[in-house]
């Protein structure tokens, strides 16, 4: 799930630069795996059966992952592990 959200985020990015956007929409088929337009020229495909997975990515938003196996899981607009904090 870490190397995934690292690739979508990494296409994400090189988008959104590219075409000077502040979001971008995710286009995903769980049952494939296939991530669709804009973002299918950077990524083609991920791990399948992820749910929830992003509607629309920003540039320094969170996005979050679901997948039967590992739970929801929070990632950073870089495609980093958003950890909770301890509290106190």
């Amino acid at each position: 799930m870490r190397n995934d959200a690292r690739q979508i985020a990494f296409a994400a990015q090189e988008y959104l630069t590219e075409h000077q956007f502040e979001s971008v929409a995710f286009v995903y088929d769980p049952v494939t795996g296939a991530v669709g337009e804009p973002l299918q020229p950077f990524v083609a495909r991920i791990a399948k059966g992820y749910a929830p997975v992003p509607e629309r990515l920003t540039k320094a938003g969170t996005f979050q992952l679901g997948h039967p196996k590992v739970g929801v899981l929070t990632f950073s607009a870089e495609g980093r592990l958003v950890e909770d904090k301890p509290s106190r």
